[in-house]
């Protein structure tokens, strides 16, 4: 439903500047309750709309099945935020709000961001490298034992002292993400395109800091990692700019270049000369953009890791200097 999407986009712009707000100025009570249930509210538009969509599939894949377990953590999240919003103005939570504060931003990050990347990821990377000949059973095992991770996780953080469940519950996730890496890596296996193109490095580099992500939040389930300085922090790092932000960056050279180029010039094929799809932009610019990207990103880890300013500060620029190049390439595509 269009006029829906675009309510729903209205009322998630100010429900998001309203938390961002009270975040920054750690208002809690009313203005944070308000703000997060209008962005409860836009959430569980958006699900109602993708579900509408889905009630009309006839034949389910792979990519159908992700996106459905991704919709309902997403309720899921928007419920957890919801009262952990509440929970900070009044609180009401027995144990502690950072373990739930935790559980929220798995969830959100495993259960709903990273199920739409896997359930699109088997339909949009067979299709960049033209993989044939592949089974997807690990596909369907990565979905079986992350749900069964995710799903217990949430039951036994409402609980103390549930060690042991704990212990089996992350594993069972881990191996899930292990799974689907190596379904990703069977796809490229049998491409055909052999050559990666810009947007294909990002996100096979993406999918490597997927995985070392997975190994790094491994070891964090089991030591006390309070002692340990920064580990968290670039545990997020790894997270954010390392698997998601490399990844929109390789999908968004795939998908933009195309949509644009199918706008502006598919009705002008065969009656005039028109433009290859690489040269929508520059991907000698863009090369050099992934390779600052990876530069700052590793140069972040150590240096936080060995907790050097200077280091911070020069890989930080580079990440800025990474991003410049991206917004360029962007706006260049989007000037046809």
């Amino acid at each position: 439903m269009k006029t829906l999407a675009e309510v729903q986009y209205w009322i998630y712009i100010v429900g998001a500047i309203g938390l961002v707000y009270c975040f920054w100025t750690f208002t809690t009570g009313m203005y944070m309750n308000i703000a997060a249930i209008l962005l409860t509210l836009v959430m569980f538009l958006f699900s109602f709309n993708i579900i509408m969509t889905f009630t009309r599939v006839k034949n389910w894949n792979i990519t159908g099945l992700y996106l459905s377990g991704a919709i309902f953590y997403l309720i899921v999240t928007a419920i957890a935020g919801l009262l952990l919003a509440i929970n900070l103005g009044t609180p009401y939570i027995k144990i502690d709000h950072l373990q739930y504060l935790s559980l929220h931003a798995h969830v959100a990050i495993i259960g709903w961001v990273s199920m739409v990347i896997m359930g699109v990821t088997y339909k949009l990377i067979p299709m960049f490298t033209l993989s044939h000949g592949y089974k997807l059973t690990f596909a369907k095992w990565a979905f079986g034992l992350i749900n069964a991770g995710l799903l217990g996780a949430n039951t036994i953080f409402h609980y103390k002292d549930t060690t042991f469940l704990y212990y089996i519950f992350v594993p069972l996730i881990a191996l899930g993400i292990l799974f689907f890496l190596i379904q990703v890596l069977l796809i490229f296996q049998k491409r055909m395109r052999k050559k990666l193109d810009i947007g294909l490095k990002f996100s096979s580099y993406a999918y490597l800091m997927l995985a070392l992500a997975t190994i790094l939040g491994s070891f964090i389930a089991f030591v006390d990692y309070e002692n340990i300085t920064n580990l968290t922090l670039i545990y997020g790092y790894m997270i954010i700019f390392g698997y998601l932000s490399m990844l929109i960056v390789g999908q968004m050279y795939k998908i933009v270049p195309f949509l644009v180029w199918y706008h502006r010039y598919s009705s002008k094929v065969g009656l005039e000369k028109v433009p290859l799809l690489k040269e929508m932009f520059s991907e000698k610019i863009a090369l050099y953009g992934f390779y600052f990207m990876i530069t700052a990103l590793f140069g972040s880890l150590f240096s936080l890791t060995l907790k050097n300013e200077i280091g911070l500060v020069i890989s930080f620029s580079l990440m800025f200097l990474s991003s410049l190049i991206f917004s360029f390439n962007m706006a260049t595509i989007f000037k046809r």
